[in-house]
């Protein structure tokens, strides 16, 4: 399957691609049967599927990695999870191009309970969790937000270089439920 990117066009497919998107073969949930795909649409329970884009190691990359994120998640029906993908996500991204100064590969991976965000570069250098960077520090504690939002995260090296990795769990959606959240129980509870 052909990954797009709203705003940036098809990654594979055509000429023309952004600059700071290298194409690939994404690999998606359309590979699947045509009856479980179409299960899919109908609200039947989820089932994994990855996608995953090349970005160059450019200023653009990360937004580059939250448009994809979006586009993903809302076509798998994620949009509870959203935020918290989309921040792992620009950081994640974000540490590569900065330290590997290299092309990354930003991968979803969609299991019935959560989703797995990866991040892979060409710097074999694993990632440290810095505990105290000091108020004043201009950089260190993108880590220290994948560590409180994810509910694990890690490294491991690849052939080429490593991948950092992220676990979310996937939040239910309280307008899928039929819940109100906008009734004063509602709020309460969200707060």
């Amino acid at each position: 399957m052909t990954s797009a990117v709203p705003g940036l066009g098809a990654t594979q497919g055509r000429p023309g691609y952004p600059h700071h998107v290298v194409p690939i073969a994404a690999r998606s949930r359309a590979s699947a049967p045509a009856s479980q795909h179409e299960g899919q649409a109908q609200g039947a329970a989820r089932v994994g599927g990855d996608e995953q884009i090349v970005l160059r190691p450019n200023p653009q990359a990360a937004a580059a990695g939250r448009d994809f994120v979006r586009s993903t998640c809302s076509r798998w029906g994620l949009e509870a999870t959203l935020d918290v993908a989309l921040l792992v996500t620009s950081e994640l991204v974000t540490n590569a191009v900065v330290n590997a100064r290299s092309q990354v590969t930003l991968r979803l991976r969609l299991r019935p309970d959560r989703l797995l965000v990866e991040v892979e570069d060409e710097d074999s250098r694993m990632p440290v969790l810095q505990q105290d960077n000091g108020w004043d520090a201009l950089g260190g504690r993108g880590l220290m937000l994948v560590d409180a939002l994810a509910a694990r995260w890690g490294s491991q090296p690849c052939p080429f270089g490593k991948v950092v990795w992220a676990e979310l769990p996937l939040v239910p959606d309280p307008s899928a439920s039929g819940a109100r959240t906008d009734s004063p129980a509602a709020r309460d509870s969200l707060s």
